[in-house]
């Protein structure tokens, strides 16, 4: 599936396939992503605008995942635990990178050390720009950070869209595309606007239903025709 696996990185080379273990980016549990997601958006806001501010959206898509079943401790989806493992572990670096006080758990410490000192890690370097840019600059810092942990993560993790089934891969393949246009046009993600646009179009479950499937894809062939449509 193209669109799961050949992504903008945000101007940055995405990392080579095979620099995380697959098996640690799904094992992260639940709590452990969520320390890590909140903690670097709470102590790099990039606004001034709530506890989180530009990671709100991130945190509510991460919510939504939950929510859904994708993530679940000892279960849920093997693509989507892995792409946000790696998003996690990029956080975890640019923590580090940075010498921020953010907690980063235990099982990642040794891990996000070894691999600083190992060589260059292009998405953590991304955030690491987020946490450097001025204020009139740090939404599409956001952005383009957030391009090049998804790029990679979804490379990384294309080996597991096989155990996903049909209707899924459909999904992930919208979902990516949504997500293109939604950093091309910098959306501003301080506001709960984009986390109730997933809640109210994304399914509740996991895996989607064909049914489900097909109702995101006619409202997106809409979305596309109307004159106003901007997902």
């Amino acid at each position: 599936m193209q669109a799961a696996t050949e992504r903008d990185t945000g101007g940055l080379p995405a990392e080579p396939v095979g620099v995380w273990d697959l098996s640690a980016a799904c094992a992260l549990g639940i709590s452990e992503r969520r320390e890590v997601m909140v903690g670097f958006f709470a102590e790099e806001p990039g606004s001034l605008a709530g506890v989180l501010g530009l990671g709100r959206a991130l945190v509510d898509f991460f919510s939504w995942e939950i929510s859904s079943g994708r993530l679940a401790d000892g279960g849920g989806s093997p693509w989507w635990s892995a792409v946000n493992g790696y998003l996690v572990m990029d956080l975890a670096a640019a923590g580090r990178l940075t010498g921020r006080d953010m907690p980063i758990p235990r099982s990642l410490e040794s891990a996000v050390d070894k691999l600083l000192e190992d060589g260059s890690w292009p998405a953590a370097d991304a955030w690491v720009m987020y946490v450097q840019a001025a204020p009139a600059v740090a939404q599409r810092r956001l952005w383009m950070a957030h391009d090049a942990s998804i790029g990679g993560a979804a490379l990384k993790a294309a080996s597991l869209l096989g155990e996903e089934g049909s209707e899924e891969q459909g999904f992930i393949e919208l979902v990516l595309r949504f997500l293109e246009q939604t950093s091309a046009s910098c959306q501003p993600t301080a506001s709960g606007l984009l986390g109730s646009l997933v809640r109210r179009w994304y399914p509740g479950s996991y895996p989607i239903t064909a049914s489900q499937l097909a109702r995101i894809r006619a409202d997106a062939l809409r979305l596309a025709r109307s004159s106003e449509g901007r997902w």
